[in-house]
């Protein structure tokens, strides 16, 4: 304070006034401390509180620079207030205001809590009052140390904007920038010109400027730079841009701006260079010198009137085109206007053209106007005239092409007397009718036109014929070309190929027979194209009613036996003849008749036209499906191999299978029988294969039904049996005949290296040669023809039924997989309840896995059977999660602990960042689920540490551990 400026201390009080706010209990100290601080030579506002709670709405209100406050309040104590002060939002606004605490003398507790709780500063409440005189200079030293703070970040403030300024300046500019010290030696560079000369960032430090510049120029840098060095004074230092020629690194040479002035930084004399590539203005300046003597050449020879004309009418230049036609020379015409020219009733119109473009409401105009002759004779002529601007948009003349259209308007007198009878027909009669210039558009639409195609005559005028008239093919929708544009190219008659459909511009759509003719003058030349057409909409659909009933099924809306009967014809051809296999059908409902004898006829009907959709939907675009008669279908397969075709109506027995028809509250279900025969270039007549398909399918009812049988060729009396089916025998005795075996392979922990590792229960099939088969070579036999479940039970039972100790002793918990063929089987939760209750192993031990894919399409019995397992003691994880983008969203109502990961995102983990980052975030999701991930698939050990830094708790593949078998027995 003793180096404070008294005066202008002064008139800081003066011109700042400070907010204090003193929050103390009892009138007579209030009365004190106001009297003393609003005495004070600061002029400061004093407001008073006696309570806390009083106090913290003033804070917002006031908004102080600083509050005195008691130590003890009547409702709360000062640190109290502190505190509830700085989550106030007032104080965190301010970021701080300083905090003056009163507190009672030699109370060392209160002086603690005020430190601590964080206050400015404090006093000692003396009985005497000292404190009284100390406050108004203590308060005054906290709020300049405040000031003296703040006006140091505003510094550092404007400080960082600076250096961003000159950081921009320097590395965003597109001139490039140079720093050379007074040797010409260059210290640093901007990107712009490292880019200008073809240099990396650092290249050029240390080089001599001479380095950029041709040797012709070195003088300025070599001569001229010393003289400036010695007298301060230059020819080209310091005196703006001067023009040379620049080297760039790979030895081309271009021309440059350089502009160089002397700096100071950091006491030393330094110059900067500051260059701009000229290469590109001179090329522009040369093409523009070019670009004017071909103006020049053109405006003087060409074949029409050409001129320049000043902004108040006078020609400033004529080519010779315009002389010849006005019948001046050029001396006379610049001499005159163009008002002296130009016929006196069309002057004004003239004019208000020009005012439009000096306005700039217009750009250009285009008229046809009458000018005089010299011989005194008006003629007609066409005027196109635009504006010329300068590089400011200051307008500079008029420019203007001037025609002669005396014969034109000869020749359009003549030809509209016949105009007017050709429209007067075409207005009358009924069919549609569109003309169309050489150029293809449109000219003219007669009434029927534009009704049909949504089109007036006005608003087509000038269209694309192909814009106006718009035709698709009624089968593929693909546009078609009009008959008028062909006719236009190919220059004869062209008709309408196909069911045309013309789309209107309202959307509006029409059956059109149409057809055009080019148009021609006396030489030949083809100058457009008439179009005619007329709408046969009515006619088309009554062809495709009557069409359509007789081909198609009308209960059901299928093919039916007469069409199918013609396809089924159409693919035996063309089997024989380019060698292709199809498949033919027949499809056959079990359990229907429970339906129409229960329900009634109607109900039957409703039942066969709801399955006719549901086997439609489950079925390839190629494919054919119709209604034989009654509950019987045929299917046809085009160009589909057997083992294909067995799949498809595998898939088809299954869907209906799953379907249930409600009718009046009653459910019902129905089965499918289907007999297939296979048609080859070997395939004899076409009633020869529906015998066989029904034949086939009469077995399959015989065997059971909701099967598929196929056909074999050359046997008339039995179908043919698939070519696995071979695999029903050996799966139903391979647990007697100890084909089967357990295996397992570790799931081993990647982040936690001390937690315990799991294993997997995996199966294998040992064939009549002793080698062991994965599950993909006989578990897809197993799910067609219904072992899958048993095999599931084989399973459980041994895994259950085994002693523990042959397990590996590391191994805390033990995944067995069930099918979701088990899964939808309604006894299998008993089963499975009854063996885990009966296990050897712990079941706590136990984790039962499902696929995502199963779980799903058994959403409720997974639920059901995941609760039943948990409340047991056992684990569930959900396999192969991520397949599907809906995985996500079933996760939420799946109680699983385990997620095991889709192995084909751990295969490319290392090489593939969507593959990585789609991990991360299942895993992310699990974690706040509370779901521990398990990575399948780790083929390699580049992908640990990447699983590790994603966090996957657990990991299971060939390069961790090779499945092991377990040397276990059979369990009876």
């Amino acid at each position: 304070m003793a180096k404070w400026d008294i005066e202008s201390h002064r008139r800081w009080q003066v011109e700042t006034t400070r907010k204090i706010l003193v929050v103390v209990d009892g009138d007579d100290e209030q009365r004190a401390l106001r009297h003393v601080l609003a005495s004070a030579e600061f002029g400061w506002e004093v407001e008073c509180c006696d309570s806390g709670s009083s106090a913290l709405p003033k804070v917002a209100e006031l908004k102080p620079d600083c509050i005195v406050l008691d130590y003890r309040l009547p409702d709360m104590s000062g640190p109290d207030f502190f505190q509830a002060l700085k989550a106030a939002p007032a104080f965190r606004e301010r970021d701080t205001i300083p905090v003056m605490m009163l507190i009672s003398p030699h109370d060392e507790t209160a002086v603690a809590d005020a430190v601590q709780s964080g206050v400015e500063d404090y006093l000692f409440k003396d009985a005497r009052g000292n404190f009284l005189a100390l406050l108004p200079p203590v308060l005054r030293r906290a709020l300049r140390e405040r000031e003296i703070i703040e006006e140091r970040e505003s510094t550092k403030a404007a400080l960082s904007k600076l250096e961003s300024r000159y950081e921009y300046l320097f590395l965003g500019v597109a001139d490039g920038i140079i720093i050379a010290d007074q040797h010409r030696i260059i210290e640093s560079t901007n990107p712009s010109a490292c880019r200008m000369f073809g240099y990396q960032a650092g290249e050029l430090q240390g080089q001599p400027l001479t380095l950029l510049m041709q040797p012709g120029d070195h003088v300025l840098v070599g001569h001229e730079f010393d003289t400036y060095l010695k007298t301060g004074t230059g020819r080209f230092i310091g005196q703006g841009a001067l023009e040379v020629q620049g080297v760039r690194k790979g030895g081309e040479v271009f021309t440059l701006e350089v502009a160089i002035d002397e700096i100071e930084f950091d006491g030393a004399r330094m110059f900067a260079a500051v260059m701009r590539d000229t290469t590109e203005r001179h090329r522009v300046r040369q093409l523009v010198q070019e670009s004017e003597a071909r103006f020049r050449t053109a405006f003087d020879n060409a074949p029409v009137g050409m001129a320049l004309i000043s902004l108040d009418g006078q020609w400033l230049r004529v080519n010779r085109a315009l002389c010849d036609m006005l019948g001046y020379d050029e001396q006379e015409l610049l001499h005159m206007s163009f008002q002296d020219v130009t016929h006196p009733d069309d002057l004004g119109i003239d004019q208000t053209f020009v005012q439009l473009v000096l306005a700039d409401q217009l750009k250009s105009y285009q008229m046809e106007t009458r000018y005089f002759h010299k011989d005194g004779r008006a003629m007609p002529i066409s005027l196109n005239s635009s504006l010329v601007r300068d590089e400011e948009g200051k307008p500079l003349y008029f420019m203007a092409k001037i025609e002669d259209i005396t014969q034109r308007k000869k020749m359009e007198d003549a030809l509209y007397a016949e105009k007017d009878l050709a429209q007067t027909t075409l207005q009358s009669i009924g069919d549609a009718v569109i003309t169309a210039d050489a150029a293809g558009s449109v000219t003219y639409l007669n009434p029927m036109a534009e009704r049909l195609t949504g089109w007036s005559n006005r608003e087509a005028i000038g269209q694309p014929l192909d814009h106006v008239f718009v035709v698709v093919d009624e089968g593929t929708r693909a546009v078609v070309e009009s008959p008028g544009t062909r006719a236009l190219k190919d220059g004869k008659i062209c008709g309408g190929s196909g069911n045309l459909l013309l789309v209107a511009r309202n959307g509006l759509e029409a059956n059109v027979e149409p057809s055009a003719s080019p148009i021609r003058v006396r030489d030949g030349s083809l100058t457009g194209v008439v179009m005619v057409f007329h709408d046969v909409s009515e006619a088309r659909a009554l062809n495709r009613k009557i069409s359509y009933q007789a081909s198609h099924d009308a209960l059901t809306g299928l093919l039916n036996r007469v069409e199918f009967e013609l396809m089924a014809t159409q693919l035996l051809q063309s089997a024989r003849s380019a060698h292709r296999q199809h498949a033919l059908m027949y499809l056959d409902l079990d359990q229907f008749k429970l339906v129409n004898d229960t329900c009634g006829h109607l109900a039957g009907d409703e039942l066969l036209r709801q399955l006719a959709t549901l086997l439609s939907s489950n079925m390839r675009k190629s494919d054919t499906l119709a209604r034989l008669g009654g509950d019987e279908f045929g299917l046809l397969l085009e160009a589909c191999p057997q083992d294909r075709a067995i799949e498809i109506a595998q898939h088809l027995i299954d869907t209906v299978r799953a379907f249930r028809f409600e009718w009046e509250g009653k459910l019902f279900g129905v089965g499918l029988s289907i007999g297939m025969v296979m048609v080859n270039d070997h395939s004899r007549d076409l009633q020869t294969l529906l015998k066989a398909a029904d034949a086939a399918c009469y077995a399959a009812k015989e065997k059971g039904r909701n099967r598929v049988e196929l056909f074999r060729q050359g046997d008339a009396s039995a179908p043919e049996q698939p070519a696995r089916i071979d695999w029903i025998s050996r799966l139903q005795s391979a647990a007697a005949e100890h084909r089967f075996a357990l295996h397992y392979q570790k799931i081993v922990p990647v982040v936690d290296q001390r937690a315990s590792c799991h294993v997997e229960i995996l199966l294998r099939y040992r064939d009549e040669q002793g080698r062991l088969l994965l599950p993909m070579a006989f578990l897809p036999a197993a799910e067609r023809y219904g072992l899958l479940a048993s095999i599931d039970r084989w399973v459980v039972r041994q895994t259950l039924g085994m002693d523990p100790s042959l397990l590996p002793d590391d191994a805390a918990l033990i995944a067995v997989n069930i099918s979701g063929t088990s899964l939808a089987d309604g006894d299998f939760q008993d089963f499975l309840k009854e063996e885990l209750r009966a296990s050897r192993i712990p079941v706590n031990r136990l984790c039962i896995e499902i696929s995502e894919a199963a779980a799903i399409s058994n959403l409720h019995r997974s639920i059901a059977l995941m609760q039943m397992l948990r409340s047991l003691g056992c684990s569930c994880a959900l396999d192969e999660f991520g397949s599907s983008l809906s995985s996500l969203a079933h996760l939420k109502s799946l109680p699983v602990d385990y997620l095991k990961i889709n192995g084909s995102l751990t295969k490319n983990l290392t090489n593939d960042p969507v593959d990585y980052a789609t991990l991360e975030s299942i895993h992310r999701i699990a974690k706040v689920m509370k779901i521990r991930t398990i990575a399948k698939f780790v083929e390699n050990y580049e992908a640990l540490p990447h699983l590790r830094r994603i966090g996957i708790d657990f990991a299971q593949g060939f390069a961790l551990h090779e499945p092991e078998q377990l040397l276990t027995k059979v369990v009876v």
